[in-house]
């Protein structure tokens, strides 16, 4: 979560250098999957619910930027905010393959039998965003990644909306 915590920086540099890796792996040198007037080599598109201005949309810019950063150029990002089906259709179009890649709460996956992110749902178990940045960037984070696996699409990393503190 960019402006929230500094911890997010360090995971999104190794999402980036994740994200060139597979990208370039699975789409080759061709033109990849977005449609973008980018000079890069492979332009992948990254979709999301919330508006560009959203914490989410930053922390898609940050990531785009730095994957363009370090892949020198040959891979770039596009987002697209405010993607109007919503996470679930979201979820469906990355593991169908008409979207690239998505972020998604990490609150949708246990609608489509993903269970590994719930225990990020709940209240005060996380109690600062240190100890967040640890949980889903650490090894916690790693095995929560592998349910994605269990859906049929890859995570990358975990784009978490931050911590759960109800109020009443």
């Amino acid at each position: 979560m960019v402006g929230r915590s500094r911890a997010w920086r360090p995971l999104l540099v190794v999402v980036a250098a994740v994200a060139l890796a597979l990208g370039l792996s699975a789409c080759g040198g061709g033109g990849g999957g977005g449609g973008s007037s980018s000079t890069a080599a492979v332009t992948l598109k990254l979709a999301y619910v919330t508006p560009e201005a959203h914490p989410y949309g930053q922390a898609v810019d940050f990531f785009a930027q730095k994957v363009k950063e370090l892949s020198g150029g040959k891979l770039a990002i596009t987002g697209l905010p405010s993607y109007q089906a919503g996470d679930i259709a979201l979820l469906n179009e990355v593991k169908g393959g008409s979207l690239d890649m998505g972020s998604v709460s990490a609150a949708v996956w246990g609608t489509v039998g993903v269970h590994s992110f719930d225990a990020l749902q709940l209240p005060f178990l996380l109690t600062s965003y240190p100890l967040e940045g640890q949980v889903i960037g650490g090894d916690i984070g790693t095995e929560m990644l592998k349910g994605a696996t269990d859906f049929g699409v890859v995570g990358l990393a975990i784009h978490e909306g931050g911590l759960r503190k109800p109020l009443g």
